[in-house]
């Protein structure tokens, strides 16, 4: 955190940059000035309407800017002028850290697919699994759109470590007769993934996007915590496609779960 208050120019234009734009009023920084997009016709009457960003930062007393593009000179010159500590993003940088996070993605991959088939699968997916969740608490907690870029990187990169590996033991430690619905039903699950969102993000549209990033990192870490105590054989499993064949490692314990199935 800051020792003093920074000099910020805020960027966005829809509703929930307004929220952000919200809590940057109430802090303890100073917004210098507002810039969001040109005001729009809509309507029947198709009447010029302001956006939600520019709508609180009038409200607030703000100057607001409204250049039809940042890239000419004459916004670069008054960008300049303002001499800020921070410019805020808002959703305008959605772009950039989603880009971060995406190469992180690619080089998680890349690395999986260069290590081949490591050893001590079970401990490396857990190990992967929480730094996940640190990075995702750094980037929730971050400042400046540098950091937020490369704590985005690093959980682009430990998310897909932490996914692939997840699918190999699963895959490892399950009996051949019940592993095809068992992915199956991984599969499904994936596809109530935004369901799962939800509580998080009602959390973020009430309380804030950082409390509710650092809370989905708590449940993270806390949910690999739980499965490591609940089956520690998951963190046991090393066993390459070239090693002898041994017998599966939850087998007594899947077995009867196959009966119910």
């Amino acid at each position: 955190m800051s020792a003093s208050p920074l000099r910020i120019l805020f960027a966005g234009t829809p509703g929930f940059a307004a929220s952000h734009l919200g809590r940057l009023i109430a802090s303890k920084h100073h917004i210098l000035a507002v810039y969001t997009q040109p005001d729009r016709p809509a309507g029947r009457g198709r009447k010029l309407h302001a956006s939600p960003v520019k709508q609180m930062a009038e409200l607030a007393g703000l100057t607001v800017c409204q250049p039809a593009s940042l890239k000419n000179e004459e916004a670069q010159r008054q960008l300049a002028a303002f001499n800020a500590d921070v410019i805020g993003g808002g959703a305008d940088t959605l772009g950039i850290l989603m880009t971060g996070s995406g190469i992180g993605a690619l080089a998680g991959s890349l690395v999986l697919a260069k290590l081949g088939d490591i050893g001590q699968k079970g401990r490396v997916m857990f190990y992967a699994g929480y730094l996940w969740a640190i990075f995702i608490a750094g980037f929730a907690l971050s400042e400046t759109l540098v950091a937020a870029f490369a704590f985005g990187l690093a959980t682009g990169l430990f998310g897909a470590l932490m996914g692939s590996l997840n699918m190999s033991v699963v895959q490892i430690a399950l009996p051949d007769h019940i592993r095809g619905r068992v992915m199956a039903i991984m599969m499904m699950a994936h596809g109530f993934m935004p369901i799962g969102i939800i509580p998080i993000s009602v959390v973020a549209e009430n309380v804030g996007i950082d409390i509710a990033l650092l809370l989905a990192a708590f449940l993270l870490a806390a949910s690999l915590f739980l499965l490591r105590v609940w089956i520690p054989e998951l963190a046991t499993i090393d066993r390459g496609h070239d090693e002898d064949e041994d017998d599966d490692l939850l087998a007594p314990q899947t077995a009867k779960q196959s009966e119910a199935i």
